[in-house]
């Protein structure tokens, strides 16, 4: 009943040792009440009535987001992307930062190639197609125990399995560079990257390097890099 309603249902066996409990997930409005359940779906109004109140009054008082942390210790201009690209309609602009400059990891700005996919995933109809349907169409089937399912890599195999594909441009992955965007910033001021790393341990210079490969025109140049060529890459 559940998997005919478009619902993915699994069977239970940790919340209640001892017993499986029959669940079910439904991730649309109509699916949901075909069930006869109730579809909970919080809107950017209801998000602000609650959402780290205490961070944001302190950076309204302060007059900055700099310092200030969130409830579990994570920056709140980090943390504020995601609420803001989801309710803001001037997204990457955000209450911490108002007027954003997004960075590249190109050699200029003009270089970034912004409509690029750089990745995406492929939503198919659930069940998925069999095995025979799934190979069919050049996606990769699954298996595990009572469980089956398909996987495709790329637009056209998705579509061919008759799924959604919802690719992420280098644009709309840029949005997301905060930390990035300030090493980026750190780097320009100083005139080179050497030396400046992002707050997980990885150079500036290798994320650049990884990021302009799928995003940068005149790749192997990079904004770490503005004058490499390609021969100098591949001896690398």
């Amino acid at each position: 009943e559940c998997d005919e309603a478009g619902c993915m249902g699994w069977e239970d066996h940790w919340s209640r040792p001892g017993e499986v409990i029959e669940q079910c997930h439904c991730s649309t409005r109509d699916s949901c009440h075909a069930l006869g359940g109730s579809y909970n779906q919080p809107t950017c109004e209801d998000a602000a009535t609650y959402w780290e109140r205490t961070a944001v009054q302190a950076a309204n008082e302060a007059g900055s987001c700099d310092g200030v942390t969130i409830e579990w210790g994570e920056n709140l201009t980090r943390a504020i992307t995601w609420q803001a690209d989801q309710c803001c309609e001037s997204f990457p602009a955000t209450f911490c930062d108002k007027e954003p400059k997004v960075r590249t990891p190109c050699k200029d700005s003009s270089d970034f190639d912004s409509d690029k996919v750089m990745y995406g995933w492929c939503d198919l109809p659930w069940p998925n197609p069999k095995k025979c349907a799934c190979e069919a169409a050049g996606c990769n089937h699954w298996s595990y125990m009572e469980w089956e399912g398909c996987s495709c890599e790329n637009e056209a195999t998705c579509v061919a399995a008759e799924g959604t594909f919802h690719g992420t441009t280098c644009a709309e992955n840029a949005k997301w560079w905060v930390d990035e965007g300030d090493a980026l910033k750190e780097a320009e001021t100083a005139g080179s990257c050497d030396g400046v790393m992002l707050p997980w341990s990885e150079s500036l210079s290798n994320w650049a390097e990884y990021q302009a490969m799928q995003c940068c025109k005149s790749y192997p140049k990079t904004a770490c890099a503005p004058d490499a060529q390609a021969n100098e890459t591949a001896a690398a």
